[in-house]
Protein backbone atom coordinates (compact mmCIF):
# COMPACT_ATOMS: atom_id res chain seq x y z
CA UNK A 1 0.00 0.00 0.00
CA UNK A 2 1.28 3.44 -0.87
CA UNK A 3 0.07 6.41 1.17
CA UNK A 4 0.30 9.56 -0.99
CA UNK A 5 1.56 13.00 -0.02
CA UNK A 6 3.73 11.86 2.87
CA UNK A 7 5.98 14.85 2.15
CA UNK A 8 3.03 17.18 1.48
CA UNK A 9 -0.42 17.58 2.98
CA UNK A 10 -0.72 13.92 3.94
CA UNK A 11 -3.09 11.09 3.08
CA UNK A 12 -6.84 11.49 3.42
CA UNK A 13 -8.01 8.88 5.92
CA UNK A 14 -11.74 8.61 6.51
CA UNK A 15 -12.66 6.91 9.79
CA UNK A 16 -15.45 4.36 10.01
CA UNK A 17 -18.47 5.80 11.78
CA UNK A 18 -21.52 4.64 13.65
CA UNK A 19 -24.35 6.66 15.17
CA UNK A 20 -27.38 6.26 17.38
CA UNK A 21 -30.36 7.89 15.72
CA UNK A 22 -32.43 10.15 17.98
CA UNK A 23 -35.73 8.48 18.97
CA UNK A 24 -34.59 5.14 17.54
CA UNK A 25 -37.11 2.40 18.41
CA UNK A 26 -34.51 0.24 20.23
CA UNK A 27 -31.89 2.56 21.77
CA UNK A 28 -30.56 0.04 24.31
CA UNK A 29 -29.93 -2.57 21.62
CA UNK A 30 -28.38 0.14 19.42
CA UNK A 31 -25.97 1.10 22.23
CA UNK A 32 -24.95 -2.55 22.61
CA UNK A 33 -24.29 -2.78 18.87
CA UNK A 34 -22.26 0.44 18.95
CA UNK A 35 -20.21 -0.83 21.92
CA UNK A 36 -19.55 -4.06 20.03
CA UNK A 37 -18.57 -2.28 16.80
CA UNK A 38 -16.19 0.01 18.71
CA UNK A 39 -14.52 -2.84 20.58
CA UNK A 40 -10.83 -3.70 20.14
CA UNK A 41 -11.89 -7.17 18.94
CA UNK A 42 -13.85 -5.76 15.99
CA UNK A 43 -11.08 -3.27 15.27
CA UNK A 44 -8.66 -6.20 15.04
CA UNK A 45 -11.01 -8.23 12.84
CA UNK A 46 -11.34 -5.31 10.44
CA UNK A 47 -7.56 -5.04 10.20
CA UNK A 48 -7.38 -8.73 9.19
CA UNK A 49 -10.25 -8.36 6.68
CA UNK A 50 -9.73 -7.74 2.97
CA UNK A 51 -10.26 -4.02 3.61
CA UNK A 52 -7.22 -4.01 5.96
CA UNK A 53 -8.59 -1.22 8.17
CA UNK A 54 -5.93 0.59 10.19
CA UNK A 55 -6.67 0.31 13.92
CA UNK A 56 -6.97 3.61 15.77
CA UNK A 57 -6.03 2.08 19.12
CA UNK A 58 -2.45 1.20 19.87
CA UNK A 59 -1.82 -2.42 20.72
CA UNK A 60 -4.72 -3.86 18.71
CA UNK A 61 -3.66 -7.12 17.08
CA UNK A 62 -3.21 -6.60 13.32
CA UNK A 63 -1.35 -8.21 10.44
CA UNK A 64 2.17 -6.96 9.65
CA UNK A 65 0.98 -5.49 6.33
CA UNK A 66 -1.31 -3.02 8.13
CA UNK A 67 0.72 -0.02 9.33
CA UNK A 68 0.44 1.76 12.64
CA UNK A 69 -1.64 4.91 12.26
CA UNK A 70 1.22 6.91 13.79
CA UNK A 71 3.50 5.91 10.89
CA UNK A 72 1.32 7.69 8.31
CA UNK A 73 1.19 11.44 7.79
CA UNK A 74 -2.54 12.11 7.64
CA UNK A 75 -4.33 15.07 6.12
CA UNK A 76 -5.70 17.50 8.71
CA UNK A 77 -9.45 17.54 7.97
CA UNK A 78 -12.13 19.47 9.83
CA UNK A 79 -14.99 16.96 9.43
CA UNK A 80 -17.44 19.39 11.07
CA UNK A 81 -16.67 21.94 8.34
CA UNK A 82 -17.02 19.21 5.70
CA UNK A 83 -20.45 18.34 7.09
CA UNK A 84 -21.51 22.00 6.97
CA UNK A 85 -20.59 22.19 3.27
CA UNK A 86 -21.97 18.77 2.30
CA UNK A 87 -25.29 19.95 0.83
CA UNK A 88 -23.62 22.69 -1.23
CA UNK A 89 -20.98 20.22 -2.49
CA UNK A 90 -23.61 17.59 -3.37
CA UNK A 91 -25.55 20.15 -5.40
CA UNK A 92 -22.35 21.15 -7.23
CA UNK A 93 -21.57 17.50 -8.05
CA UNK A 94 -25.13 16.83 -9.27
CA UNK A 95 -24.95 19.83 -11.59
CA UNK A 96 -21.50 18.85 -12.86
CA UNK A 97 -21.94 15.08 -13.29
CA UNK A 98 -25.67 14.36 -13.62
CA UNK A 99 -26.35 15.58 -17.14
Amino acid sequence: MIYPDQNGIGTLLIPNTVALIKNAPHPDEARKLIDYLLSPEVESRLSFSTSANIPLRRGVKKPPCVPELSSIKTMDVDFYKVAQDMEKSALFCRKLFAR
